[in-house]
């Protein structure tokens, strides 16, 4: 530490990620996720200066086109809540994944709760 000096106190904190999960072919979390997501949002709100990146994704349910549009609708609802919560809009950037980026691959039409989720990535 005494090499380093006071240069330690200014690091950047380090980045936050986030998994919400949502419940088959909606834009409502589980109630596992429901339960800790105030204090998601509320820990992004006290992150200083915080780039937030928050990806939606599906699983293998319903066509390609739909998922794509399915995840884009839950990271826009993650999104708003950020805002809700303090976070200035231009400092969050949403992307859909559709079901292109599965956390438990699958063959299609599989349903896999763990690959409906939105990742909220802070930095």
């Amino acid at each position: 530490m005494s090499l380093a000096g006071d240069a330690v106190e200014h690091l950047p904190p380090a980045p936050i990620y986030h998994t919400v999960y949502f419940e088959l072919d909606t834009t409502t979390p589980t109630p596992e996720s429901q339960k800790l997501i105030e204090g998601v949002y509320q820990q992004v709100a006290d992150y200083p200066v915080p780039e937030v990146v928050v990806i939606g994704h599906t699983d293998t349910q319903a066509s390609t086109a739909y998922n794509m549009t399915l995840s884009e609708a839950r990271a826009k609802l993650i999104k708003d809540n950020l805002i809700a919560h303090g976070i200035t809009p231009e400092m969050i950037r949403v992307e859909a994944r559709g079901e292109s980026d599965l956390l438990i691959p699958t063959a299609d039409n599989v349903d896999e709760p763990r690959n409906r989720r939105v990742v909220i990535n802070v930095r």
